[in-house]
């Protein structure tokens, strides 16, 4: 007689052996439990369901493209920036960027407004982004001054643009003293509302 171990783990071929010695046959495992198929079935449909695609999407982050194409414009429109420290303003505006979180991706402009292109995160908005800059600006443009007279007009203009337009509106603000020979800061602007579907407010 054979006799299965008491401990062999379920082993199947033991198993066997002890039912062939009995003179039996092992039972289909469908007869040992009828609702197997349905089991296995169910096993499957579920491995189809996880290879879903819509679940690899890439969304357990946050992605944002926010652009923005901001001008503003000196108090009054007086030539307050002159030449020779525009450059040296402009890199100032790209840190007060950097240093809020936020990058400013160009600065550009004369003696009487400036054009930045922003980069936003959406936890920022758009006025005070430009608060921050005409703020710190401003106090720079003071200190560097012994009239301590510079001002920004209090209101500007920002208008998003897309991807495609990076390249081009970086290359617009990077060469505005060119493009100044050619057309004045208030037809500019106009072109610009124009452009955005924008109508002049007229007070």
């Amino acid at each position: 007689m054979i006799i299965a171990r008491r401990f062999n783990g379920g082993n199947r071929s033991n198993k066997a052996q002890f039912l062939a010695a009995a003179g039996q046959r092992a039972a289909p495992a469908e007869r040992l439990c009828p609702a197997l198929p349905a089991v296995i079935e169910t096993c499957t449909n579920q491995r189809r369901e996880d290879k879903n695609p819509l679940q690899s999407l890439p969304m357990s982050h946050r992605y944002e493209s926010l652009l923005v194409h901001c001008v503003f414009s000196t108090k009054n429109r007086e030539p307050l920036i002159p030449k020779n420290i525009q450059p040296r303003l402009w890199a100032y505006i790209g840190g007060i960027a950097k240093s809020n979180s936020f990058k400013a991706l160009a600065v550009g402009g004369i003696e009487d407004h400036v054009h930045v292109l922003l980069s936003l995160p959406a936890t920022l908005t758009v006025a005070k982004a430009i608060q921050l800059i005409k703020g710190g600006s401003s106090k720079w443009m003071n200190d560097k001054s012994d009239r301590r007279s510079f001002a920004w007009q209090d209101s500007y203009g920002a208008f998003t643009i897309g991807i495609s337009q990076l390249d081009q509106t970086v290359h617009y603000i990077s060469n505005q003293e060119k493009h100044h020979l050619k057309i004045g800061f208030v037809d500019e602007f106009r072109k610009i509302l124009a452009r955005h579907g924008i109508k002049e407010f007229r007070g």
